[in-house]
């Protein structure tokens, strides 16, 4: 379970890191740094990961949250983010 609570906050880091660099207020270099900081954080989730004693139900509901965070199309003020255009995707 320990290792499960280490996920989160690790987790967590991350979704701070990535508030912060889609600030736009962070200069190329700050997010250059946050980039390798999120490196080093995914890195100790993946080992929690590989430490962790997962049930499959405890699996289905980590799985379910991220689908969920993936899902939310909403930025940091809480507005709709608009999917890419096609011409923006060429």
């Amino acid at each position: 379970m320990e290792d499960q609570s280490n996920y989160t906050l690790l987790r967590e880091e991350l979704e701070g890191i990535v508030l912060q660099v889609r600030s736009k207020d962070v200069p190329l270099e700050k997010c250059l740094d946050l980039f390798d900081e999120a490196l080093r954080i995914g890195g100790k989730c993946v080992e929690a990961i590989d430490r962790a004693d997962f049930s499959f139900a405890e699996f289905e509901d980590v799985s379910d949250e991220a689908a969920a965070n993936e899902n939310d199309s909403t930025n940091e003020d809480g507005r709709a983010i608009e999917p890419p255009t096609e011409e923006a995707k060429e």
